[in-house]
């Protein structure tokens, strides 16, 4: 159960230099990024240092959207004044002047040919060409100009969400359009992930939806869900698909059951922008102002009032030659344990 990973959170009080982390990535030495609205952070597992306008004058603003780490090791970084590509120590800022067409930016994406997407707040999908951005023809028009998720799937489909638009699904035979209209919950599309099924999961303003060969199949707050506005979905390694929602924390779907995992049990904060898993197997859950979350397999699983004992406070437990469990509450009388253990041992 959730309950059962450890679980430890990082706010302004551990160091965290600002608490709403909505993007993560891990670049090839292992640091961990952390897209805020006060600057790049990246974190070390104990530290974190901050990448501002105050110390690094080429980051072209401190609110950061987006994150990628490309396939050559480069950090890219969406903000609202540009993308920034960072390698090598080296920061290369590109704006609506170098072919966004305009500076704020939502989403990244790379293709398998190495392709560079940018999803734009205003001026649709763009691709790096050369030194610069350009459009693509088939992404034009109103319905394609704020692009909030952008995702390649492992047979080269490019799958693209919008505000308010729907879906697009660019292969082959061209672009597709996927709306309300074609079974989708909703048009508001917050979130874009393949799991390893080849399955497309897409977070919704209104739930998360699975689109597979059979069509489109939806998972509601009626089915478990904490919150129908998804913002964040990802697949561990075990199998799991997390889901971050915008008001009710976690879920975490195995088969067709939702587990969930809020402030209730101890999440710093319900709304949660982005998800990651790192190289070491940690998910991390970045909120809207409550900071960082780890969760992580350890040594010990915990067994507690939420898998289903009757109360937190444990004393010694022995199993006895027969295999039955023999065990005192020592919160009563001492003559009234003695009594009972002797009728066990009897």
């Amino acid at each position: 159960a959730i309950t059962q990973l450890g679980h430890r959170s990082w706010g302004s009080a551990e160091g965290l230099p600002q608490v709403s982390v909505v993007a993560m990535a891990q670049t090839p030495d292992g640091y961990l990024w952390l897209a805020t609205q006060g600057g790049l952070v990246r974190f070390d597992g104990v530290r974190f240092a901050i990448n501002d306008r105050s110390n690094s004058p080429d980051l072209p603003s401190n609110l950061i959207t987006a994150l990628l780490v490309a396939r050559d090791g480069a950090l890219w970084v969406g903000t609202s004044s540009g993308v920034s590509r960072l390698q090598d120590g080296r920061i290369t800022t590109y704006r609506a002047r170098d072919g966004l067409g305009v500076d704020s930016v939502f989403s990244l994406g790379q293709g398998r040919d190495g392709t560079i997407w940018v999803g734009t707040n205003g001026a649709g999908l763009k691709r790096l060409r050369g030194g610069g951005f350009e459009g693509v023809a088939w992404a034009q028009g109103p319905s394609m100009d704020v692009i909030t998720a952008i995702w390649e799937d492992r047979s080269g489909r490019l799958w693209v969400g919008t505000q308010g638009s729907g879906l697009y699904r660019l292969d082959s035979g061209g672009p597709t359009r996927l709306t309300s209209a074609d079974g989708l919950s909703n048009d508001f599309i917050g979130a874009i992930y393949e799991d390893r099924s080849g399955r497309i999961w897409v977070g919704t303003d209104d739930g998360l939806n699975r689109l597979d060969a059979a069509g489109v199949a939806r998972y509601t707050t009626a089915h478990g869900l904490p919150n129908k506005v998804v913002l964040s979905v990802l697949e561990d390694r075990d199998g799991g698909l997390w889901v971050g929602t915008h008001g009710g924390g976690l879920a975490r779907l195995k088969g067709e059951r939702f587990e969930t995992y809020s402030t209730q049990q101890g999440l710093s904060n319900d709304i949660v922008e982005s998800l990651f898993e790192d190289a070491e197997g940690n998910l991390w859950a970045g909120t809207l102002g409550g900071g960082l979350n780890q969760f992580r397999d350890t040594w010990f699983r915990p067994y507690g009032q939420p898998e289903g004992l009757s109360g937190d406070f444990a004393r010694p437990i022995y199993e006895d030659r027969r295999g039955r469990p023999v065990g005192g509450d020592l919160r009563r009388r001492s003559d009234s344990l003695r009594g009972r253990a002797a009728a066990v041992l009897r």
